[in-house]
């Protein structure tokens, strides 16, 4: 085991490859003559060990390519490239599992190795319509996947989720009401739809009118929001806010001291949500 004072460049150590074998031993670099072992000599467990390390090799070729830059990233400030810190990190990984006999875990894990390898190979030559009828595993059995009549994949809380649909303005009007308090509401919400309401404008072509008011019809109920104001010159009043409603569900404007012959306009303003279904 001769002690050298500097392990030479990478590029240098690689072409020495099968001649030469560089290494760092206790904190002294080393060189010897490249190990050769007669394959009548290896023990099984050892041709597991050279067997799992090159299914590692072959691994790093399955690698996403955000993980291949990461890699690559950090081999950037060392003498390292990013195959080794790859095949570095694995066999460290499979070190720490703590096991006494590391080669038994270096068995097992070929073995799993040997399993991934054929799955990956199974899905090359499966296509997307196959591949939607796979079923999944629950933690004990497998169970077919859910899915609508488009073949979409259907999720459990899946009527908890909102998609925008269009902007919501809804506008009526009321040009010749009864004398009194008249109410004027918008359309219903319609099946399969939420409303997000965020303003609403209220205006008449009236002098006797003394106030408006803005509210809503909840499951059938009508609810006022506390929102009075008293015209001045027949200019329109908004209401802003927030408001959420669901399949049926109306806003409302109240105008009173109406007279026979005014002009009532009520115009409602929002998001129109479609369940995710």
């Amino acid at each position: 085991m001769p002690v050298i004072k500097a392990l030479p460049s990478p590029e240098i150590i690689r072409g020495f490859r099968g001649v030469l074998d560089f290494y760092v031993w206790r904190g002294l670099n080393c060189v010897r003559k490249w190990p050769h072992i007669p394959p009548a000599s290896r023990t099984a467990k050892s041709m597991a060990s050279a067997a799992l390390f090159g299914a590692i090799i072959q691994g790093y070729a399955l690698l996403g390519g955000v993980l291949k830059n990461l890699f690559t990233l950090d081999a950037t400030d060392q003498d390292r490239t990013a195959r080794d810190l790859y095949i570095s990190g694995v066999l460290g990984h499979l070190h720490e599992a703590g096991m006494v006999d590391f080669l038994d875990l270096l068995t097992q894990a070929t073995a799993y190795l040997q399993t991934l390898t054929e799955l990956v190979n199974a899905l090359e030559t499966v296509g997307t319509d196959e591949l939607r009828t796979l079923p999944g595993f629950d933690g004990a059995h497998f169970q077919p996947l859910l899915v609508d009549a488009s073949r979409r994949l259907q999720v459990r809380g899946q009527d908890q989720l909102l998609s925008f649909k269009e902007p919501l303005v809804d506008s009526k009007s009321e040009l010749d009401p009864d004398a009194g308090t008249v109410q004027i509401r918008s359309d219903p919400v319609p099946a399969g739809q939420i409303w997000k309401i965020t303003s609403a404008c209220i205006y008449a072509t009236s002098p006797t009118i003394t106030k408006y008011a803005f509210g809503t019809v909840i499951s059938a109920a009508a609810r006022m929001h506390e929102w009075y104001d008293t015209p001045t010159d027949s200019q329109p009043y908004t209401w802003h806010g927030e408001l959420w409603l669901k399949e049926g569900d109306m806003t409302l404007a109240n105008y009173y001291a109406c007279t026979a012959g005014d002009s009532l306009y009520f115009i409602t303003y929002g998001h129109k949500m479609t369940l995710e279904t």
